[in-house]
C-alpha cells in the first residue's frame, strides 16, 4: 500500500496526471503534457519506471533516487531478471522534486535491451559498481510489467509528449559527484563485496 501511495503522490506533486490505474506492481497513467508512464517502487522508496512521448523513439527507463549525481555521471550497470542479464548504462539526467526532497534521475540505456529484461520479471536487479570490488544492488518488483508496457504503448498513440516530465530540471548546476551521498538519504539497496553483504 505504501508503494502505491508514494508513487502516486510523486506523480501528482510534479504535475497533473490522468487515468491512473494499478497493474500488478506498476502505477500506469498519463501526465498533463501527454506523456504516458509506468512506475514501480522498491522497499527503500527508490522509483523505477518508463516514460514515453508520442514518438516511437521517445520512450526511456529511469531510476529516481535521493543518491546524488552530477551532469557528467555515467556508469556501466547490469540489469538482471529471471532467465537473463544485460549490460546497460546509467546516466544522470537532472532532478525531480518530491515533497521538498530532490530526487536524481538516472536514465537507463539502451532502451530496447532494458525492455527485454523487464518483461522477464518478476523482479529486477540493477548492479551498480561503486569502489573497488564493491557494488550496489537495487531490486524492484516487476509483477504485471508486460501488461503495463502494453498499456503504455497503447496510451501514447496519438498523444503529444514530453521526454522530461515530473518537474525535472537540468542537473548541470550540481557539484555533487555521481557517488556522493548525504547522511540523510534513503537506503537504496545493498553494498556487496565478495561473500560479505552489508545494508547501507
Amino acid at each position: 500500500m505504501r508503494k502505491i501511495v508514494c508513487a502516486l503522490a510523486l506523480l501528482a506533486c510534479a504535475g497533473a496526471s490522468h487515468g491512473q490505474t494499478k497493474v500488478g506492481d506498476w502505477t500506469v497513467g498519463t501526465g498533463d503534457s501527454g506523456e504516458t508512464y509506468m512506475v514501480t517502487e522498491n522497499e527503500a522508496g527508490v522509483l523505477f519506471g518508463q516514460w514515453c512521448g508520442s514518438d516511437a523513439d521517445s520512450c526511456y527507463f529511469q531510476v529516481m533516487s535521493t543518491t546524488r549525481c552530477g551532469p557528467d555521471f555515467e556508469s556501466p550497470v547490469i540489469l538482471n531478471a529471471d532467465g537473463g542479464a544485460q549490460a546497460t548504462t546509467l546516466a544522470c539526467k537532472g532532478t525531480a522534486t518530491f515533497r521538498g526532497k530532490t530526487l536524481y534521475r538516472y536514465r537507463v540505456t539502451p532502451y530496447a535491451q532494458a525492455r527485454k529484461i523487464i518483461q522477464r520479471g518478476p523482479r529486477l536487479g540493477i548492479v551498480i559498481p561503486v569502489e573497488g570490488d564493491n557494488f550496489r544492488l537495487l531490486r524492484f518488483p516487476l509483477d504485471g510489467a508486460a501488461e503495463a508496457l502494453s498499456r503504455v504503448d497503447a496510451g501514447r498513440q496519438g498523444r503529444g509528449g514530453s521526454r522530461d516530465s515530473m518537474g525535472s530540471r537540468d542537473s548541470g548546476s550540481s557539484r555533487d559527484s555521481g557517488r556522493s551521498r548525504d547522511a540523510g538519504d534513503a537506503d537504496d539497496g545493498t553494498i556487496r563485496s565478495g561473500k560479505r553483504a552489508t545494508r547501507e
